[in-house]
C-alpha cells in the first residue's frame, strides 16, 4: 500500500524538476546566453540563482537541449541543486526534494525529500505544500520527525556559498 502512495506522490510531484518561475525570464536570459564557463565560475563563486540554472542544465536529458557541452548527469545536477537550495533557493528545495523521491543522482529517500520539500513549502512553494501531507502519511511520523530535525539543523546553521 505504501509503495502505491509513493507511486502516486511521485506521479502527484510533475514528473520532473521544474525551471519555470514567475522569473522564468532571468532564468532563460541568465543560462541561455551565458557561456557555461561563465556560468560555472559564478556558481562556484556562491550565486543561488546560478547554481540553479547549472543544476538544470546537468538535469535535462533532451539532446536537442543541451548547451554548450554540458553533459547529462543527475549527480551534477543535484551537486548543483543541493548548494543553491542550501542557500534558500525554494525551486532547487523543491528539485532536491524530487529528485530524493525518484532517486536521481542521490539515493532514494522519502525522509530527505520531505527536508526538501519542506523547506520549500516554508519558502510558499505551494506544490511543495500539496505533497507534504501525503509523503509524510507515506513515509510515518517516525521519519517526519527526523526530516524536521534535519530541516532545523539546515536553517539553524549558515552554509559555505
Amino acid at each position: 500500500m505504501k509503495r502505491l502512495m509513493l507511486i502516486s506522490l511521485l506521479v502527484a510531484c510533475c514528473g520532473t524538476v521544474l525551471a519555470a518561475t514567475p522569473g522564468m525570464k532571468r532564468f532563460s536570459t541568465h543560462m541561455y546566453f551565458t557561456e557555461h564557463a561563465q556560468l560555472r565560475h559564478q556558481a562556484e563563486q556562491g550565486d543561488a540563482q546560478s547554481q540553479f540554472d547549472l543544476a538544470w542544465l546537468y538535469y535535462i536529458p533532451d539532446e536537442e537541449l543541451r548547451l554548450n557541452g554540458v553533459p547529462h548527469s543527475y549527480n551534477m545536477a543535484a551537486r548543483w541543486y543541493r548548494k543553491a537550495a542550501e542557500q534558500g533557493h525554494t525551486l532547487a528545495q523543491f528539485n532536491m526534494g524530487v529528485m530524493y523521491l525518484k532517486g536521481q543522482g542521490v539515493s532514494r529517500n522519502g525522509t530527505d525529500a520531505y527536508t526538501w520539500f519542506s523547506l520549500a513549502a516554508d519558502n510558499g512553494h505551494s506544490e511543495s505544500q500539496r505533497i507534504l501531507p501525503i509523503l509524510g502519511n507515506v513515509i510515518g511520523t517516525d521519519a517526519v520527525a527526523v526530516a524536521e530535525n534535519q530541516k532545523e539543523l539546515l536553517t539553524r546553521h549558515p552554509v559555505r556559498k
